[in-house]
């Protein structure tokens, strides 16, 4: 799922849904290469790594949590802690820093949604 703010300049104005997963895909692999500027991957730790592959696949943090052992307060935390290491805002803004910089891989999911879609 994406959020977008329905409007740029307020942000109490409320957010723009997209649930469809093709669309979601196509944001994401459509947006700016940061590879191509020359931006190495990011590096996630293990945990963060594993954390990461879990919410990509469609798990709630509460999921996450039970999977990895931890309490779903650590799991924000978490994820907290890596947004505010990489300068963004929120879950999306992280999704696309860390696709868009090769740092963690698409699921399979949405590579099983469009043939024509694959990871170079």
């Amino acid at each position: 799922m994406a959020l977008f703010p329905a409007d740029p300049v307020d942000f109490e104005a409320g957010a723009i849904e997209i649930a469809d997963a093709l669309a979601v895909y196509r944001l994401w692999t459509n947006g700016r290469d940061l590879r191509r500027k020359g931006a190495p991957p990011i590096v996630l730790s293990p945990p963060e790594r594993t954390l990461v592959a879990l919410l990509t696949e469609g798990h709630s943090d509460q999921e996450a949590a039970a999977v990895l052992g931890l309490s779903r307060r650590t799991i924000v935390y978490t994820l907290r802690a890596l947004m505010d290491r990489l300068g963004v805002e929120n879950r999306f803004q992280l999704a696309l820093v860390l696709g868009a910089t090769g740092s963690t891989p698409l699921p399979e999911t949405y590579l099983q949604k469009d043939p024509a879609c694959s990871e170079e």
